[in-house]
């Protein structure tokens, strides 16, 4: 309790001061007021500073967040033009092609957890997905697939031990 005690005091301000010093925020049109909370008497608190891991952020060589993606349809145009550059995609046809790539996707992942589940494991390796690959493609595909999966293992744990 005296530890609580002896912490630095909020700082109070009026409400027009909060409204003046508080600037909008990009991209959000018309509802960047500040979040300064109103409290009894018309006064509200002072922002408190955002945190920030080891002050990295604020020089901006804080760690990089991947960018997630829900569909697929700028890696299957990367791939349509590295086969044929000249080739283009209407918006209908990359549609369905991203629906047959989550489709096959989900098929991939369901058998290989059911691969995974049926040896007692809650981990899924390498192998439960190449066993899943020659049971949901046919044939050759299937064979192609597991050459091209076994070259990216390869280069990725070559790459892990540099």
């Amino acid at each position: 309790m005296a530890e609580a005690a002896a912490a630095e005091p909020v700082k109070v301000i009026p409400v027009e001061a909060a409204k003046k010093a508080a600037k909008p925020r990009k991209g959000r049109k018309g509802k960047g007021k500040g979040k300064a909370a109103e409290t009894e008497g018309g006064e509200a608190k002072a922002p408190r500073p955002k945190k920030t891991s080891k002050g990295k952020a604020e020089e901006g060589e804080g760690r990089k967040r991947r960018k997630h993606y829900d569909n697929y349809s700028m890696f299957i145009y990367k791939i349509l033009h590295q086969v044929h550059p000249d080739a283009g995609c209407s918006k209908k046809a990359m549609k369905v092609m991203d629906d047959l790539a989550h489709d096959f996707v989900n098929a991939l992942t369901k058998q290989a957890d059911e691969l995974s589940a049926m040896n007692k494991r809650m981990t899924l390796s390498s192998r439960d997905v190449q066993g899943a690959v020659r049971l949901v493609l046919p044939g050759e595909l299937a064979k192609h697939a597991v050459s091209e999966g076994n070259k990216a293992v390869t280069m990725y744990n070559k790459g892990m031990s540099e």
